[in-house]
C-alpha cells in the first residue's frame, strides 16, 4: 500500500488521497483460479477487484483507493489507518467460470498504514506531505541491551519512545534491516527511519 498523490484544498488542507493497494496472490493448485480481492479502510472506504491467478503462479492485484479528507501521517501527527484485505476464491476458470463450492479458499489480513508523500531534492531537501523536514536523530542497533538480539514490540516501543521524548524525529538502523516490531513502533510513535541494511557493500572495511 502506498500513496500516489495528495490533492489539497486552497487552504492547504488535504482534500483527497489517491492510494494504491498491491496484493500478491499465489495459486499452488493445478487450475487457474478467479479471485475476488477487496480492500477496506477504517474510514469505511472499500474497493475490490477480480483477479485471475494462473495455475502454479503468482500475480499482484493493484487496486486504486481514494480517501476523502484524509488525515495525513508525519512525525508530529502519526495518524494510522487500519486497512483490511480480504480474498475469496470465485472458482476455477477455464473456457468459463466454474463457481467455487462451499469450501472456497478465503484469506484476510489487517495492516496499519499512514497516508503521506515523501520527496527529496537538492533545493528543498526532504519534504513530507509537501513540508520541509529537518532530521534530528541518531543511530540505533538491532539489539535491546540485556534482552539480546530478540525483537519484542514492547522493548522496541520503549527504545523509540525514549528517543522521541528526547527530541529525536529520526533513527538510522545501523547496520541491519529493522524488524517489523521496530517499524511498527516508529509508525505509531511518529519516527522517521533511515533504513540501512548494510554497513558496507562495494567497499570492504
Amino acid at each position: 500500500l502506498y500513496t500516489r498523490r495528495i490533492v489539497q484544498n486552497q487552504d492547504g488542507s488535504p482534500q483527497e488521497a489517491h492510494l494504491c493497494a498491491e496484493v500478491t496472490l499465489g495459486n499452488d493448485t493445478p487450475d487457474d483460479r478467479l479471485v475476488d480481492v477487496s480492500v477496506h479502510f477504517s474510514e469505511n472506504v472499500a474497493r475490490n477487484a477480480k483477479v485471475l491467478v494462473k495455475a502454479g503462479d503468482t500475480t499482484t492485484a493493484r487496486i486504486p483507493v481514494t480517501v476523502i479528507q484524509p488525515t495525513l501521517w508525519d512525525a508530529e501527527n502519526p495518524y494510522l489507518y487500519q486497512v483490511t484485505v480480504e480474498t475469496e476464491e470465485l472458482g476455477i476458470f477455464r473456457s468459463h467460470l466454474i463457481p467455487a463450492a462451499d469450501h472456497a479458499m478465503r484469506d484476510v489480513d489487517t495492516v496499519s498504514f499512514g497516508i503521506r508523500t515523501v520527496t527529496a531534492d537538492a533545493i528543498h531537501g526532504l519534504c513530507v506531505n509537501g513540508q520541509e523536514v529537518k532530521l534530528k536523530g541518531g543511530c540505533i542497533h538491532h539489539d535491546n541491551g540485556l534482552l539480546g538480539a530478540v525483537s519484542l514490540y514492547d522493548s522496541e516501543y520503549r527504545k523509540i519512545k525514549i528517543l522521541k521524548d528526547g527530541g529525536f524525529n529520526c533513527v538510522r538502523t545501523a547496520h541491519n534491516p529493522p524488524s517489523a516490531a521496530l517499524l511498527e513502533a516508529c509508525d505509531r510513535i511518529g519516527m522517521y527511519v533511515f533504513n540501512e541494511a548494510f554497513d558496507a557493500w562495494g567497499v570492504a572495511k
